[in-house]
């Protein structure tokens, strides 16, 4: 996945973009729930930036419609 991170460590909306994948639902979750997560800011000279983010996620096991309901 890559996306830009603002200077507040806030994911730039419509930036997360997945680089590869082999299951389209689960990239499609991704999308959605990447946006809420919070990152440490890049900084350059000690003041935070905004900068492109790129991070591999490798999962295992069912996908969300594949789990037995509890």
């Amino acid at each position: 996945m890559a996306m830009v991170i603002d200077a507040t460590g806030r994911v730039v909306p419509g930036t997360v973009s997945v680089l590869e994948s082999t299951e389209h639902e689960l990239s499609a979750w991704m999308c959605m729930t990447v946006p809420t997560f919070r990152f440490e800011p890049a900084r350059v000279a000690g003041k935070p930036v905004i900068s492109l983010f790129q991070q591999a996620y490798s999962f295992g096991g069912p996908l969300p419609s594949q789990r037995k309901a509890p």
